[in-house]
């Protein structure tokens, strides 16, 4: 799981690991991220200093 994913280093990160292995990336911007799921890799949403954001995760 990678935080992060949906710019930067976290988004870089996502693309280069899911050549190899499953990847789930998390995102709070849902609008930049149709090359990660183009890529196959399960992208989530997430805001991991909201609480009511990460709940759904850990269910």
């Amino acid at each position: 799981m990678i935080t992060g994913a949906s710019s930067g280093i976290g988004k870089a990160t996502a693309l280069l690991l899911h050549q190899k292995w499953k990847v789930i990336a998390t995102v709070r911007k849902t609008e930049s991220i149709s090359n990660l799921r183009e890529s196959g890799t399960e992208v989530l949403p997430l805001d991991i200093s909201n609480i009511d954001s990460r709940n759904p995760l850990l269910t």
